[in-house]
């Protein structure tokens, strides 16, 4: 409410969230959860931190690693979605926790996976990657094989955003996920954005795995038809993608 109320009044700029931290009022919440911590669950904790990141407003390292050590001490009560939530305050809030702070609610996220949304799963992915964090194989394993056994659900934007992001934490897909991947493209090229496209053919060149030539067609045609829809960062990533392996996108595409 402080945050909404300051950009009503004065808009949204840089430093907002410091006039924030100097409210009165800031100052009583800061206490309050400082005097409470130990009566907060996981759905809280997380939430908490995810609310302060929302608003662009850092709290300040003391409250944060308050708020982290309590979510670690929770353990498997945090839910997938709770870790997804404190992985992207901490990404957007550019705090950094020691890594085996991060690895070992990573791996909460990872032992709670039966119960987690893809969206979540997705979310946590990219925040990984945001974060440094260097998950364990085993980790990376179980979450690929849950999204493979969701992947009627996967949207194009979630299966580009959680491929991409398994390449950046260094972790090849199996090949099942990979064809899924190529297939869904396929299946549903018209719901796939510019950007998506171009993660998944980037992901596609990282993993050393050449998609169909039904896909690399539908892409080339794309670029071809719709060359004024792309923005120069797409093109650019599309073409070095296709010149990586080893695909010829045609005199007339160049």
């Amino acid at each position: 409410k402080l945050a909404q109320s300051e950009r009503r009044g004065r808009g949204k700029r840089a430093g907002g969230g410091a006039s924030l931290l100097d409210d009165d009022r800031f100052s009583v919440l800061k206490a309050s959860i400082e005097s409470q911590i130990n009566k907060f669950d996981s759905w809280a904790t997380a939430n908490l931190l995810y609310s302060f990141a929302l608003m662009r407003c850092n709290p300040g390292y003391s409250l944060l690693d308050l708020l982290t050590g309590h979510a670690v001490s929770l353990g498997s009560l945090l839910s997938t979605v709770d870790v997804s939530n404190a992985f992207w305050a901490f990404s957007q809030l550019k705090y950094r926790p020691h890594p085996n702070v991060l690895h070992e609610l990573w791996e909460v996220g990872a032992q709670n996976i039966s119960t987690a949304d893809i969206r979540s799963l997705a979310g946590l992915l990219e925040s990984g990657v945001k974060t440094g964090h260097k998950p364990s194989k085993a980790s990376l394993v179980a979450m690929s094989d849950h999204i493979l056994g969701s992947w009627s659900s996967v949207t194009p934007r979630e299966a580009a955003n959680v491929f991409i992001s398994f390449i950046r934490l260094g972790f090849v897909p199996p090949a099942e996920l990979l064809d899924a991947v190529d297939e869904k493209i396929s299946r549903d090229f018209g719901t796939f954005s510019n950007r998506d496209l171009a993660l998944c053919l980037s992901a596609f060149r990282l993993a050393k795995h050449k998609p169909s030539e039904g896909v690399l067609a539908m892409v080339l045609r794309k670029v071809s038809t719709s060359f004024e829809d792309f923005n120069e960062r797409d093109v650019v990533q599309i073409l070095y993608s296709l010149a990586k392996m080893n695909v010829d996108p045609g005199a007339k595409n160049l």
